[in-house]
């Protein structure tokens, strides 16, 4: 039996499908998110999805309370040629509540309910409005049969970048190679101090940050074979950080920080067909922030 932390984070990933077209930008705009990373967090389980969070995500894109915390999925809506009998069928059932609820919740008797379900009676333009509003039942589809049963989620244009001085970007010198499947390997390239193998013009507080070349796949679609991460050492990390973690073996890659549980520590991946890797925590040797993902057009020669 799956776990509420497995069924939510399933639903989370139907959810953005279904009303984001798998955009997972969309879906992090659609929940006030200022970037996706926060939405891939819950994705790949480096963070939870609380019950506050459950209740936000199904508020935003039209699912009914708790539809989040069951493995069942929504009823198939009726066509539009069924009818209203067959529509406020469909409504009951996906809440999950009887004709006195419904008829309570809109301040009307029971009985006339009744007749919406018989489809001799339809409700008023401002009692579909209140289902609207109360259950994310979309009033233009309950009264006409018209468009989807949950109401469209509206995408904000009200996007004010704020510019960045040039001078706020830096040099930021690759000095070495990270894999970013479980094997990972490490490549030092013993440059002096402020030079490597190249550099990405980008932005970094950190006096001590530098730039690694990414190989494999284990973390796409977030990172992708050939880009590069900017590492900035002297920040602190938490769990769901994307981090470089470094081992007395060698090993060195980029992955998601997850939780230390029996001397070990759990590091994810985003891309499923990678496993958990774990390292006892002595065995680590660098455990580092990853600041940011760079595409490989921003590489410049030295």
């Amino acid at each position: 039996m799956k776990s509420i932390k497995e069924i939510r984070r399933e639903k989370f990933s139907i959810a953005i499908a279904e009303k984001s077209d798998g955009n997972q930008s969309r879906a992090a705009q659609a929940l006030g998110y200022s970037t996706p990373s926060l939405v891939n967090r819950y994705l790949s389980g480096g963070k939870d999805i609380g019950d506050r969070t459950a209740r936000k995500i199904e508020e935003t894109f039209g699912y009914p309370q708790f539809w989040m915390d069951s493995e069942s999925r929504p009823a198939v809506p009726p066509a539009q040629s069924d009818g209203l009998a067959a529509r406020v069928g469909f409504v009951l059932e996906r809440l999950g509540i009887r004709k006195k609820e419904l008829a309570a919740a809109v301040g009307a008797p029971e009985s006339d309910v009744q007749e919406w379900a018989e489809g001799s009676r339809k409700p008023t333009l401002v009692q579909a409005t209140v289902l609207q509003e109360r259950y994310q039942v979309n009033a233009v589809w309950l009264l006409t049969g018209k468009g989807q049963p949950s109401p469209a989620v509206a995408y904000s244009d009200d996007w004010h970048p704020i510019p960045i001085a040039p001078q706020a970007f830096k040099k930021i010198a690759v000095v070495a190679m990270a894999q970013l499947g479980d094997n990972g390997h490490f490549c030092d390239l013993e440059y002096p101090v402020g030079h490597g193998d190249g550099y990405l013009h980008f932005l970094s507080a950190d006096p001590d940050a530098y730039g690694l070349r990414c190989v494999g796949d284990s973390m796409e679609p977030r990172i992708r074979d050939g880009e590069f991460v900017v590492v900035e050492p002297n920040q602190a990390v938490a769990s769901g950080d994307e981090v470089l973690v470094k081992s007395r073996d060698g090993r060195v890659m980029v992955k998601i920080l997850g939780y230390t549980r029996d001397g070990y520590t759990h590091f994810l991946s985003i891309n499923q067909n990678h496993k958990t890797v774990k390292i006892r925590a002595e065995e680590i040797e660098q455990l580092s922030f990853v600041s940011a993902i760079v595409k490989a057009s921003s590489w410049r020669p030295d």
